[in-house]
């Protein structure tokens, strides 16, 4: 990432809100920033330049997603909800989800109840994005091949 890419967006961003100059805040919102992609950022900033009455928090900054990140991360949560509740010997489990479900305890995910599955979605979904920017590294799962089918509750050994 370039420093004075990000500087002068951030630069950008106080201008445009008329925000008295605060090296003190400036910094600090250079020092979070930086750790993410920085053309997410630049995006995010300038549609708060363009639609927001109000300087943005740096949560504001970072919860922006594009819609591309939006349905990579429905897809993800669809195949999570579908593969990560079961055994990893019974269920073909894609690396990213077999990586969230290692993150989170293979334990903790097959125990959860129903009604505690939007805290686990939640928690999944905080390393989808880590794994999206590149701060977690895919795990590839072991057992990927390891079943073919399920019929009559035997799995085919492969």
């Amino acid at each position: 990432m370039t420093i004075s890419r990000l500087a002068k967006i951030i630069a950008l961003l106080f201008k445009s809100f008329e925000k008295e100059e605060d090296e003190e805040l400036a910094e600090i919102y250079y020092n979070i920033l930086k750790e993410h992609d920085l053309d997410k950022i630049e995006m995010s900033i300038k549609k708060r330049i363009e639609t927001s009455p109000f300087f943005p928090r740096i949560s504001d900054i970072l919860s922006y997603k594009s819609d591309q990140d939006e349905i990579a991360a429905q897809d993800f949560l669809l195949r999570f909800r579908k593969q990560a509740p079961s055994p990893y010997s019974f269920t073909k489990m894609d690396d990213d989800v077999f990586t969230a479900k290692r993150y989170l305890g293979p334990s903790i995910v097959e125990a959860t109840h129903a009604k505690d599955w939007p805290w686990l979605e939640k928690r999944a979904l905080s390393l989808f994005q880590r794994i999206c920017d590149g701060h977690i590294n895919v795990l590839e799962n072991p057992h990927m091949n390891q079943v073919n089918s399920l019929s009559s509750g035997k799995g085919e050994i492969t």
